[in-house]
């Protein structure tokens, strides 16, 4: 058998082929690898700014947290500070109020006291001016006064409306010494009425009376001014 004799060109070509095939697989494999790569990075950078957002909405979240709860604080404050503050307006109000209702009440007894004391005084003015003495007092100061006899004899009149009767002994005091009265001649209250007339004087004051139940003067002492 004879011996194969191989082409040089044919050869050639194989190994042209092979040597292709390797460097063609080879370039794929490295663009493989690189799209590989691009595609892990791209992937990284979506997931970093995936995490970059998220991020900033944790972020976002926590500042809107604490400035509303910040926020609800100040309100909380303010709603306490206004209360407490309507509260003691109300308490000074109302202090106000109960210290001007005892005032009034105050300035009403002091009203009521002052009023019964002028009433009082004025009981006690009248009940003096209605007295005997008072009104026997004016009677001779009248009769001592009188212009006429007939206006005398009216006040006469009436002057012994006063008395128990027309006879009733009056006492005239002329001295006084530790008790010990020395009077004048007796007389009686007609006669002394008659005497101021015809006098037109009242010398003698009041200095006591007695008087029955029926308030009638029934004794008259006088004292000489």
């Amino acid at each position: 058998m004879g011996k194969k004799i191989h082409n040089p060109t044919s050869l050639l070509h194989k190994i042209i082929l092979t040597r292709t095939g390797q460097a063609f697989h080879s370039h794929k494999e490295r663009l493989a690898c690189f799209f590989q790569s691009k595609t892990s990075h791209n992937q990284k950078n979506r997931d970093m700014t995936h995490i970059r957002k998220s991020s900033g909405l944790i972020v976002l979240l926590i500042v809107f947290i604490v400035a509303f709860g910040c926020q609800s604080k100040k309100k909380a404050m303010q709603a306490s500070n206004a209360a407490a503050e309507k509260a003691k307006i109300e308490r000074e109000l109302n202090e106000k109020k109960l210290k001007e209702q005892e005032i009034a009440m105050q300035e009403a007894k002091d009203k009521a006291k002052r009023e019964e004391e002028e009433r009082e005084r004025i009981r006690q003015n009248e009940s003096k001016a209605s007295t005997p003495a008072v009104k026997l007092g004016q009677y001779l100061n009248s009769i001592a006064s009188s212009s006429n006899a007939a206006s005398a004899n009216a006040s006469i009149s009436e002057a012994l409306t006063l008395f128990a009767s027309s006879s009733t002994p009056v006492l005239i005091v002329i001295s006084d010494s530790n008790g010990m009265k020395d009077y004048d001649k007796p007389t009686t209250i007609k006669d002394y009425l008659n005497y101021v007339k015809d006098q037109k004087k009242n010398i003698n004051m009041i200095s006591d009376l007695k008087t029955d139940r029926a308030g009638k003067i029934i004794e008259l002492e006088l004292k000489k001014n």
